[in-house]
């Protein structure tokens, strides 16, 4: 699983909360949509936990969005 979010305290509290349980492991967390594009990439999770209103920059936003 990887955690995106742009607050630590979040990340933290999420990861702690999750990983209490025996059949899930945290292999990464990101704080902005580039960092997790690279994390996802490199670690192929099987779940990512995203926040739906990370901040994006212009770059990465579809046409019209």
């Amino acid at each position: 699983m990887v955690i995106v979010d742009d607050h630590p305290l979040f990340r933290e509290g999420l990861r702690a909360a999750l990983e209490s349980t025996e059949d899930i492991r945290v292999v990464a967390e990101a704080e902005t949509v580039a960092a997790a594009l690279a994390v996802v990439a490199e670690q192929r999770p099987d779940v990512v936990v995203m926040d739906l209103s990370l901040p994006t920059p212009p770059a990465s936003r579809p046409p019209g969005g």
